[in-house]
């Protein structure tokens, strides 16, 4: 398995100095490849919020052994998306506040979907601070180096 971030700039970015607060508002979707098929997991703008959400309730879904998340939302769309975790499988499905309809997002190993999102989680951070060493200072960006680190540690521990 396969987990790919994508971040849209917004037209008037392009060939401006970057900018950490614009650049975490820019549409961020997010793909999933498994058994040879690529498929968008979700998307949302204020993408920093989607990373940290997806990234706390998966942590806590491993750290706790739990089964089940809070939902959380994405920006700009009607997706609210909830993480149900059944022995060794995960199932994320996204309910539509538009036209109330639930469908399966995903479904597959927990631990498969768990490292290969902190994998492209891991590499998406690191070019992030390529772009600007200060952007650490920005709230979401440490919270996101908080959450790689626990990742790390969690998986040193399990």
């Amino acid at each position: 398995m396969k987990i790919s971030f994508f971040v849209e700039l917004y037209d008037e970015m392009i060939g401006q100095p970057f900018n950490i607060d614009d650049y975490l508002a820019c549409r961020l979707s997010i793909f999933v490849q498994q058994n040879g098929k690529k498929k968008e997991l979700c998307n949302s703008t204020f993408h920093d919020a989607l990373l940290l959400g997806m990234g706390k309730i998966l942590l806590e879904l491993k750290e706790n052994h739990t089964s089940f998340s809070n939902g959380f939302e994405t920006y700009e769309n009607a997706m609210e998306y909830t993480l149900n975790k059944t022995g060794k499988l995960l199932i994320i499905k996204a309910y539509s506040e538009y036209d109330n309809t639930t469908e399966i997002a995903f479904q597959g190993e927990f631990e498969d979907f768990l490292t290969a999102f902190f994998k492209e989680y891991e590499r998406y951070f690191k070019g992030l601070l390529q772009k600007d060493p200060n952007a650490i200072q920005h709230d979401s960006v440490e919270m996101m180096e908080q959450q790689l680190k626990a990742y790390k540690e969690l998986k040193n521990k399990y």
